[in-house]
């Protein structure tokens, strides 16, 4: 009995030789930044996304205004007169290991302040 558990005590006390990876190095979505968050009608900015991991795929969304995919990190975003007021840019990152999404808030004025 007490030879059965001195090999399980010792069983229990085995290093673990496998590496200890941050989770984050397989998948992290950092930040989004907007060149401004505060634009007028028509004015153009860019959004870029800073992530981590292998195999990344990005997708993008706006609920208001337009986009165009200067490269898969970032997007051209622009409001016409009917987008005035706080509009959301998301991006969802995603890979082997899940999906990550990050938002972006853009306040659109009318142009010369009217």
């Amino acid at each position: 009995m007490i030879l059965l558990l001195a090999i399980l005590m010792f069983a229990c006390n085995k290093e673990d030789d496998s590496p200890n990876v941050n989770p984050s190095d397989k998948l992290a979505l950092d930040s989004l930044i907007a060149t401004k968050k505060h634009i007028v009608i028509w004015e153009q900015i860019t959004v870029k996304a800073f992530a981590r991991g292998e195999n990344l795929k990005f997708e993008w969304y706006t609920n208001h205004g337009s986009m165009v995919a200067l490269d898969s990190v970032a997007v051209l975003y622009w409001a016409c007169p009917s987008c005035e007021g706080l509009n959301i840019i998301e991006c969802t990152v995603s890979n082997d290991y899940g999906s990550l999404s990050d938002t972006v808030m853009i306040q659109v004025d009318p142009e010369n302040g009217l």
